[in-house]
């Protein structure tokens, strides 16, 4: 069965999780930015920071310029399609689907959200800030040398 299609209870955490990795924190509770998180970011170190902490240092793309705004790199949030209510935003989809809009078009990121380093690396492919990674088998003993039959 596909992953996304199974929610799991603790989405919601795995969704706090990357909605922190672009910028955005709680104002309080255990997704508010504590330390040295606290304090704001430009948007180039923040790419950066991702960058190092996913190790996905080399297909870094950034321009040579810009990205010197504090506000978060995007604002992450959820439209649950498998409740009692479903929103007009979902018709016939049901389960975990991630969609980015960004530059005022909307597009479907193919990534399983509880695989946070793919996700956010995913969606800085989508906005032009990473070279785009190859796919990867998603189950061990997959060969790519094998040739499918």
């Amino acid at each position: 069965q596909d992953q996304n299609t199974e929610v799991g209870k603790y989405f919601d955490v795995q969704l706090n999780k990357i909605a922190m990795d672009f910028g955005n924190f709680a104002k309080r509770g255990k997704f508010a930015a504590k330390g040295k998180a606290g304090k704001a970011k430009k948007q180039r170190k923040q790419i950066v920071w991702l960058a190092e902490k996913y190790d996905f240092e080399p297909d870094l793309t950034l321009p040579e310029k810009g990205l010197t705004d504090t506000a978060p790199l995007l604002k992450v949030g959820a439209v649950c399609c498998d409740c009692g209510t479903v929103p007009k935003k979902c018709p016939g989809q049901s389960g975990l689907t991630l969609k980015l809009i960004h530059q005022g078009e909307e597009t479907t990121i193919e990534q399983d959200a509880r695989k946070i380093p793919e996700t956010v690396k995913a969606v800085l492919d989508i906005m032009g800030y990473t070279k785009p990674s190859e796919k990867l088998p998603e189950v061990f003993g997959v060969s790519e040398n094998e040739e499918e039959l």
